[in-house]
């Protein structure tokens, strides 16, 4: 299994959760960021872990609490990091429209998110998408935009399969994390049924997003498999393809 989403610098104790995930059979995690204050030690977990890959980014969550100034210079401090240690793949990035955010931050979250994308295009690296009540509007940036030649991913998808086809129309894989073991998220549910296997992956986003199972204390990589096997129940298909077959599409689309 391959955890394609997980933010191993917010786990209490990184080193021995990546051993009990190990133990659960996982075998590779990406590790995106959300601001440059993440990078230091994202960078110390990847070189002590040669099983953990990262990717660079700046998360609409910040994004939208920073002034002009400041999100041109995180930017700037973005495109300089990459050029330090050239990630595996640009992201988290996007959009969230979820109420907590004033609409007034709409618009310096999308100049945020249009930036990197030109960024990605530019390094020609895939893309990390987070993205929330907002998938019309980033759909339409990614086909006025374009798609990096290297796709991408759209992290712990939870709307309908609708967009999710309409992601994987424009080349990227759609990633399914804790929300699709609980039964409220029908759309998510579905959605997990029906894709392409080709353009699915698993994550658990941990410490957030915990599965139906799960600990009641944070999340962690170790559960992921409580997110293949309600996958795999929801497909009708052995956990084993899935665990196998998203795995090799996490390691082709991340190179790794």
């Amino acid at each position: 299994m391959f955890d394609a989403h997980v933010h191993l610098e917010r786990l209490l104790d990184p080193t021995a959760a990546i051993a009990r995930a190990r133990e659960a059979g996982v075998r590779g995690f990406m590790m995106p960021s959300v601001d440059p204050e993440s990078w230091s030690k994202q960078l110390a977990i990847g070189k002590a872990n040669a099983d953990v890959y990262i990717a660079w980014g700046l998360h609409p969550w910040y994004a939208a609490i920073r002034s002009d100034e400041e999100r041109l210079l995180d930017l700037a401090a973005l495109r300089a990091q990459c050029e330090k240690k050239r990630p595996i793949a640009l992201g988290e990035m996007g959009l969230d429209h979820h109420p907590h955010f004033e609409k007034k931050t709409w618009v310096a979250q999308e100049k945020v998110f249009v930036a990197q994308l030109a960024m990605a295009h530019l390094l020609e690296l895939p893309i990390i998408l987070h993205v929330v009540r907002s998938h019309g509007s980033c759909l339409q940036i990614l086909r006025d935009m374009g798609v990096p030649k290297r796709g991408g991913m759209v992290h712990g998808f939870s709307g309908s399969k609708e967009s999710a086809l309409e992601y994987v129309r424009l080349g990227l894989h759609v990633s399914f994390s804790g929300a699709v073991t609980k039964r409220q998220f029908k759309k998510a549910r579905e959605a997990a049924s029906t894709l392409p296997l080709s353009h699915l992956l698993i994550e658990t986003d941990a410490p957030d997003q915990t599965p139906t199972g799960g600990s009641k204390e944070d999340n962690e990589p170790a559960n992921l498999p409580l997110i293949l096997n309600c996958i795999a129940e929801l497909r009708g298909e052995d956990p084993l393809d899935v665990a196998r077959e998203t795995e090799q599409n996490a390691r082709k689309l991340f190179q790794v």
